[in-house]
């Protein structure tokens, strides 16, 4: 009796620990999971409920994210995933939520206003900006103007199913009270864009990190530096033959064989010859001081009766 007592005991505390861990605590905003293990049993439940966006359906991952965003954002997790979307692979938010937490965060004495120029939103001189009086300094803050200039200057217009060619009043207040919440209250968003904004917004190719451009880099260089390297050691191995063809020609002029026949100095009888092998009777004579020179280079080493045998470089022949 007594062992059936002690482990109905069990039971109950096995029971009354187990609803402890999962328990989750209910506010105005819905169920507030305090922990990870409840948060993710929370999301486990949502991810099978009909109730939550279609997107959220079997997928308890996403939930999580969205619960965690609702915390951060401090907006009922069911806001959360009723108007925040995957737009481009990033997370967005529709501008009717965007506006919603701009009216509920305090910052300022009213919710937001429009100041608005025309009749009639297909009108070019059509234009409308948000404006809002901020509570600590009394201060009235002005969004930029949003006009047919900018949409079509941005490309807005000109994008497939864009909205601004069918509803363009509506999104004309949208797009002023995203980029006045932009402005001046960016954390309520945590940054995020409205999802109008990020089907107007052009993708960008993704940029590589820092790591990855080194890398790149640093193979680019190294097969830069390869193929010098190749053109160096193709010459490196051309310089022995280079060298033999110079030794080559040092004996030949060393030797007087340069492999191009000689000129013979002109043979000829007479009483003079000079350096280069001219012979001639008589030499001329030149400048004030009368010096006898050859009559055929006008050189003045000449001798008597004497031949003498000039043999030329190469790079001097005539």
């Amino acid at each position: 009796m007594n062992n059936e007592k002690t482990e109905s005991q069990k039971d109950v505390q096995s029971e009354t620990s187990i609803q402890q861990k999962v328990s989750v605590e209910m506010s105005a905003r819905g169920f507030e999971p305090k922990t990870m293990e409840q948060a993710w049993r929370f999301a486990q439940a949502l991810s099978g409920s009909e109730l939550v966006p279609a997107t959220y359906k079997g997928k308890p991952g996403d939930c999580l994210i969205a619960l965690d965003l609702a915390m951060r954002l401090d907006a009922p997790w069911l806001a959360i995933m009723q108007h925040v979307y995957t737009v481009k692979g990033r997370p967005a938010m529709d501008s009717a939520l965007c506006t919603a937490l701009v009216n509920r965060s305090g910052i300022f004495l009213d919710p937001l206003e429009y100041e608005v120029v025309g009749n009639n939103a297909s009108d070019v001189s059509y234009k409308v900006r948000a404006y809002a009086t901020r509570k600590k300094t009394g201060k009235t803050l002005y969004g930029p103007w949003i006009d047919w200039a900018l949409v079509k200057g941005e490309g807005w217009l000109a994008r497939d199913g864009s909205k601004w060619k069918t509803m363009p009043e509506q999104m004309f207040h949208y797009r002023a009270a995203s980029w006045f919440q932009r402005r001046f209250c960016p954390e309520l968003t945590m940054g995020m864009v409205s999802v109008d904004e990020a089907y107007d917004i052009p993708e960008v190719k993704q940029v590589e990190s820092f790591a990855e451009t080194l890398e790149a880099s640093n193979e680019k260089i190294e097969n830069e530096a390869g193929s010098e390297n190749v053109e160096i050691a193709q010459s490196e191995e051309n310089i022995p033959d280079i060298q033999a063809k110079v030794d080559d020609q040092k004996k030949k002029l060393k030797s007087g064989d340069n492999g191009r026949k000689k000129k013979e100095p002109a043979k000829s009888e007479g009483n003079y010859t000079c350096g280069n092998g001219h012979t001639f009777d008589e030499p001329k004579f030149s400048g004030e001081n009368n010096i006898p020179i050859c009559p055929a280079c006008f050189t003045a080493n000449i001798t008597e009766n004497t031949v003498t045998a000039v043999v030329k470089p190469e790079f001097m022949e005539d």
